[in-house]
């Protein structure tokens, strides 16, 4: 009806995971879905998601919004200044506020 042949719904309540398939992955040839091996485009679905998760580590006390991201990225990855002299935090990040110059975007 909506040119959508099939879906994988995953749950994950009081600590036990529940995966189910429904309609097909493929319509040519037929191959119904696999929870498990079924892959999916989602769009931007993800940006949900993260801030989501982004929101519940605040509220945990586990992420500060106003604190430079690379504190909490390690060593193997650095976000380089803005330029403006001021840290990227995950704040501007949630709010399209980072100001990336597109030479390190491409």
């Amino acid at each position: 009806q909506i040119g959508v042949p099939g879906a994988t719904l995953a749950m994950y309540v009081n600590g036990t995971s529940c995966l189910k398939g429904y309609g097909y992955a493929s319509l040519s040839p037929s191959r119904p879905v696999d929870p498990v091996s079924s892959v999916f485009k989602i769009a931007s679905l993800s940006k949900t998601i993260l801030g989501t998760l982004a929101m519940r580590a605040y509220q945990d006390g586990l992420l500060d919004l106003h604190t430079d991201v690379n504190n909490y990225l390690g060593s193997t990855f650095h976000v380089p200044d803005d330029g403006s002299g001021d840290p990227i935090t995950m704040h501007n990040i949630l709010t399209h506020t980072a100001g990336f110059d597109t030479r390190y975007t491409r």
